[in-house]
């Protein structure tokens, strides 16, 4: 985190509660970096709200440059550090569309995702493209076998993205063998 943090060089530092611990541990390592907590703010901490309420209307009139970076997407890192990627407006948007397209997207769509959100699978490949369909998306903190399996079974999604380890993790449950998976139209996994 703080490599990653240190590498990217961020002017705000967004975090959930669970994750001051941690980041208080590196803060040493953040040089300028506002802190805020998207929750009850600690010492040294912003709250959300109050970085909302100072933004005022300026952040409504930002975005129109669709070649302007939107996300940067670390990689992970196997063969060394990790690399930022910088993806676009553009990027982003145009890959919903042709997700869309060649997915068949439609808002009657709807993904689970069960994967982190801070890599393109969960975020880019799963949650912009049936979001821009105007679809559905439900979101799991973290993954866990049977709450996937239930999910799939009692939510109904049409889609969801997984890795292997993900899939025989969920297979291997006993009750993987009579589950209801009928309203999947598709099941996308990749990465190993």
């Amino acid at each position: 985190m703080a490599w990653i943090i240190g590498n990217s060089t961020p002017k705000l530092l967004l975090a959930e509660t669970d994750f001051i611990g941690p980041l208080n541990g590196v803060k040493g390592e953040l040089g300028d970096t506002s802190l805020c907590v998207y929750g009850p703010a600690g010492p040294g901490w912003d709250s959300y709200e109050a970085l909302l309420a100072r933004s005022g209307d300026d952040c409504a009139t930002r975005g129109g440059d669709m070649a302007l970076p939107v996300t940067l997407v670390y990689t992970s890192g196997t063969t060394g550090k990790p690399k930022g990627a910088v993806l676009t407006q553009n990027n982003v948007f145009y890959n919903a569309i042709n997700s869309a397209h060649v997915h068949n997207f439609s808002s009657e769509d709807h993904t689970l995702i069960c994967i982190p959100m801070f890599h393109v699978g969960g975020l880019h490949i799963q949650a912009t493209p049936i979001l821009h369909a105007g679809g559905t998306v439900t979101l799991h903190r973290k993954f866990d076998p049977a709450a996937m399996l239930r999910d799939l079974e009692e939510r109904r999604p049409t889609h969801t993205l997984s890795v292997p380890a993900v899939l025989q993790a969920v297979m291997a449950l006993p009750r993987w063998k009579d589950a209801d998976l009928s309203s999947l139209k598709l099941l996308m996994t990749g990465s190993s």
